[in-house]
Parts: C-alpha cells; sequence; structure tokens
C-alpha cells in the first residue's frame, strides 16, 4: 500500500507527463479543441491544489471535521483553497463554447449574394475580410440573422450585421468586399482634353473589378462622338463623367439658318453668338436682317429655327 506521499508523488508525476502531452497537441488543434483541453487543464490543476491543501492540512491536524478543517487552515492552504476556487471558475469559462468565425462568414456571403444589385452582377465573387480572431461571441442556440445595409454597396464594399436572438443576444458587424466581371471601355491612347473619340481611339474589354461609384460606359456606341472633358491617358476606362458631346460651332464662326415655313425651306447665313454642341438650342445672328434669333445646332453645325 503506497503511502499518502509517494500517491501525492504519482498524481504530480502523471499531470506533468498530461501537461507535455497537452503542450504537443495545441500546436495543431483548433479553437475549440484549445478551450477543452484548458479546461480539462485547470480541472485537474484545481484537483491537485485541494488534494494538497487536504494532505497538508490532515499530516498537521490529523483527521477534522470541515469546520476545524477550515479553522486550523495555515495561510497556504487557504491561498490553495482560494487558487482553487479560481480555477474552477475559470474552467467554467473556458468550457463554454462560442459562435465560429465560419458560421458567421456564411451567413455574411449568403446575404450579399441575395442583394438586388449582386443578382444582377456577372460572376460576382463574395470575400469576407478577415475577422478578428479574438473575436468572442456565445453559441448562438438559434439561426443567425443578417441584415444589409439601406445605402448598400459603395466602392465594393458593405457591412452587414449578424445577430443572434437567443437568450443571450449579440450582433456583430462585418465587412464583405465584391467583385465581378464588367465589360468596359478603354482608350488605346493618351488623349487630350477636347478630343472627339472615334473608333480606332478606344477597345472594349472584360475586367473583374468591383463595381463602380459612377457609370461606366460598357459599349463603345456609347463612346464614340464624345469628346472628352479631360486628358486621360492609354488604358484608362470610361466612365459617362468623363465624356460630353462635342462642340460643333464656336461662337463667332459662320454657319447656315434653316427655317420652314408653308413647304418652304428658307436658308440664310448667319453668326453663331455662342458656342453649341449637338441638339443644344443657341443663339445666332441673321446676317441678313441683323436679327437675333434661337435655333437648334445639328450634327452638320447647322443651325434650325422654328420660325424667324
Amino acid at each position: 500500500m503506497p503511502s499518502g506521499e509517494s500517491v501525492w508523488v504519482t498524481r504530480l508525476l502523471r499531470s506533468r507527463r498530461d501537461w507535455h502531452r497537452y503542450c504537443y497537441l495545441v500546436e495543431t488543434a483548433s479553437t475549440r479543441e484549445i478551450n477543452e483541453l484548458l479546461s480539462t487543464i485547470i480541472k485537474k490543476a484545481a484537483y491537485v491544489l485541494i488534494s494538497a491543501t487536504l494532505y497538508l492540512s490532515k499530516r498537521n491536524f490529523g483527521t477534522v471535521g470541515i469546520s476545524s478543517f477550515v479553522e486550523n487552515l495555515t495561510g497556504l492552504g487557504r491561498a490553495l483553497i482560494i487558487l482553487a476556487s479560481v480555477l474552477m471558475a475559470s474552467s467554467a469559462a473556458a468550457s463554454e463554447r462560442y459562435q465560429s468565425l465560419e458560421s458567421i462568414g456564411q451567413i455574411v456571403r449568403k446575404t450579399v449574394s441575395a442583394m438586388p444589385v449582386v443578382t444582377t452582377l456577372r460572376n460576382p465573387s463574395i470575400e469576407v475580410l478577415r475577422l478578428n480572431d479574438r473575436l468572442r461571441v456565445v453559441e448562438c442556440p438559434e439561426p443567425l440573422t443578417a441584415v444589409e445595409p439601406a445605402t448598400g454597396l459603395r466602392g465594393g464594399r458593405v457591412s452587414i450585421r449578424v445577430s443572434c436572438k437567443g437568450p443571450r443576444p449579440w450582433s456583430v458587424y462585418v465587412m464583405a468586399s465584391l467583385k465581378s466581371e464588367v465589360q468596359v471601355v478603354i482608350t488605346n491612347r493618351a488623349m487630350t482634353r477636347g478630343e472627339v473619340l472615334s473608333r480606332e481611339d478606344i477597345i472594349e474589354k472584360t475586367v473583374i473589378r468591383a463595381p463602380a461609384i459612377q457609370p461606366l460606359v460598357r459599349q463603345a456606341e456609347e463612346a464614340l462622338g464624345n469628346a472628352l472633358k479631360r486628358s486621360i491617358g492609354e488604358g484608362v476606362e470610361l466612365s459617362a463623367a468623363m465624356l460630353k458631346k462635342p462642340t460643333i460651332i464656336r461662337s463667332g464662326e459662320h454657319t447656315l439658318i434653316m427655317a420652314e415655313a408653308g413647304g418652304l425651306q428658307v436658308r440664310v447665313t448667319g453668326k453663331a453668338l455662342q458656342h453649341g454642341v449637338v441638339g443644344e438650342i443657341i443663339r445666332v445672328l441673321n446676317l441678313s436682317s441683323k436679327k437675333t434669333v434661337r435655333g437648334k445646332v445639328e450634327a452638320d453645325g447647322t443651325i434650325t429655327v422654328s420660325r424667324w
């Protein structure tokens, strides 16, 4: 029959062997497995401390009742009991189950993919931005809920609110980014402000990118015949904000004024009093009558008036 001291030593050595085994397993364990290992270690440590306290007290005071045992505890014994209580409380906290980050990411992807603006995209790719590994929320006994913001996508990013409505409710905000295949129109060369785009200046191309804040030009026909508002380099994606209708006639230039009345067409020479683009109404001077009239600029530079 082994003595109390030899039993204590055997338990201590076994605990040390367990500790080395746990250290080895932690290297490849998941977060949940690590929590379970920590819970086991804490429980063992608390058991060892209580056993050590009882052994020391029994050796010093013999067999005593609980009340006498507490009264006769040494300072070391009381400290060991307090530490064991703390460890047992820590064990309960360590054994608590937390919501997996993967489950939060899955509900975010599902919510983003169901957004109306995303369903219209071609081959959308959704990426949940890395969640903080220190994020700890209790495991939800009910299905998670997710709500998209009223502002929708902003520059290809969106913040989704993920919530648990269980007995211990919580909410977290998770960022996700979005990319998709987009057909764009890009320039083949560097161009200066005011240049009119021709077929040789642009090319259609499919790229993978985030949704643009400003509307992009998707078809070459949308850009042809338009002028640039500013100078741009080669390979630039064209947006509607970069283009304007070209100036057909400039202030001071002579032009032809055309008017129809009673089936007759009248043509007279005039002078533009302001710049004009196709379809714009500008003021022109009738050089014959010296009267100023207003007319619509046509693609060939003539001015059409409805009445003199």
